[in-house]
């Protein structure tokens, strides 16, 4: 028994019932629009087997039919033909951003003068690149004769491209203004295989390094009459600090000098210490300019040593004749006698010696009458005689004691 065939209109009831009106963008490049294929439409075009229509949207269908071809005088100057834009060609301009592709269009004549030309394959513009960029038939009819534009090749102008210009701090390190790395100076840089960022002045440190002059001046050292040159960068950097007046320093000979001159090792000046202290170059070098003789210092330990000590205040050593007086024993005497192994000295106090000072005179007495020496007295029998533990001598000899 033969099976029935379906109703045909059922069936196309069935597939209508799957399609739904549909959003399609619009053809024109650059619109952001859609057009709505009813569903009725998408079946008719599934039974014609034909594909998505391309329509423009009711927006761009309503500039289009708004608009009229336009005549422009052509691109190139001095020629007085026309061409003739289209509707559509000024449609799309529009939806691109409003960029007028007209404006450098050609009429039919040069359009056939240009295709003569031909293109041109030219130079890089970069100095040692062996690279050429494409001058177009068009710019080169356009240019009327000219020579080529400088221009990268397009391997140079990938690099390029990304680069921006940069702003890097002064090289003036006192300063806090900054320079403009510019997007060629980087490209340059690159090929050169450089990899660190250059030093360069900001504009207002250019304008006053361009003022400045080295100036020559003569060397700090004592005696020593060659010179050093104060750089113009040297006085870029004062100036931004505040200073204005030239710093003191060596000539090169005598930096030279210095520079081979050695550290000196010295002896510790307490006797009895086998500590030594060193003298530094540069005091090195100053002393035997100056032809001075070599100092006498503590080592470090002995210079520690003293530093925790103090003076003492000892009792005169003519206390039993009746001084009451003290005499000052200094650190460096303590420290001495300690190395030493030494008792504490003996020794006068200060106005026991100025005594014996001021009567030096009175040492030799000589008689009043003839004036001859009649004794010599020491320095403990003025100190018996200042004390009051004896008299001082008659003055009268023997013999004009018996007249």
């Amino acid at each position: 028994m033969m099976e029935k065939k379906g109703d045909p209109m059922k069936k196309i009831g069935s597939l209508m019932q799957g399609l739904r009106d549909k959003e399609v963008p619009c053809r024109i490049k650059g619109c952001a629009n859609t057009w709505t294929w009813k569903a009725r439409d998408q079946l008719t075009a599934l039974a014609e087997g034909s594909e998505t229509p391309k329509r423009m949207c009711e927006s761009c269908f309503a500039l289009y039919s708004d608009a009229e071809d336009q005549t422009i005088p052509c691109a190139r100057k001095g020629c007085e033909g026309t061409v003739v834009v289209s509707k559509m060609s000024q449609l799309q301009e529009s939806r691109r951003g409003g960029r007028r592709r007209g404006s450098g269009l050609l009429c039919a004549d040069c359009l056939e003068k240009m295709n003569q030309l031909g293109s041109l394959e030219v130079p890089c513009k970069i100095e040692g690149c062996t690279g050429t960029w494409t001058w177009s038939s068009k710019e080169r009819y356009l240019a009327e004769g000219e020579a080529p534009p400088p221009r990268m090749c397009p391997s140079c102008y990938e690099i390029f491209k990304p680069l921006k210009d940069l702003s890097l701090p002064c090289k003036n390190k006192s300063c806090q203004g900054t320079f403009v790395y510019s997007r060629m100076n980087q490209f340059e840089d690159q090929r050169r295989g450089r990899t660190t960022t250059p030093r360069r002045f900001c504009d207002g440190c250019f304008s006053v390094y361009n003022t400045l002059e080295d100036q020559t001046l003569p060397c700090k050292i004592s005696g020593c009459g060659n010179s050093w040159v104060w750089s113009r960068y040297a006085q870029l950097t004062a100036r931004s600090e505040g200073i204005t007046e030239p710093p003191q320093r060596m000539c090169s000979d005598c930096m030279s000098s210095l520079s081979s001159t050695e550290d000196v090792v010295h002896h510790c000046r307490i006797p009895g210490c086998d500590g030594t202290w060193t003298e530094k170059k540069g005091a090195v070098f100053a002393r035997e300019r100056s032809g001075g003789s070599s100092p006498r210092r503590l080592c470090d330990r002995c210079h520690e040593a003293l530093k925790s000590m103090e003076d003492k205040e000892l009792p005169c050593k003519n206390q039993k004749l009746g001084c009451e007086d003290t005499w000052t024993w200094k650190k460096e005497g303590q420290w001495r006698n300690e190395l030493a192994g030494s008792p504490p000295p003996a020794r006068m106090c200060d106005a026991c010696q100025t005594y014996l000072e001021d009567h030096k005179a009175d040492m030799t007495v000589t008689c009043a009458t003839c004036g001859e020496a009649i004794i010599h007295l020491s320095t403990d029998n003025l100190l018996q005689i200042r004390f009051h533990h004896m008299e001082m001598p008659e003055p009268l000899c023997q013999s004009c004691r018996e007249k």
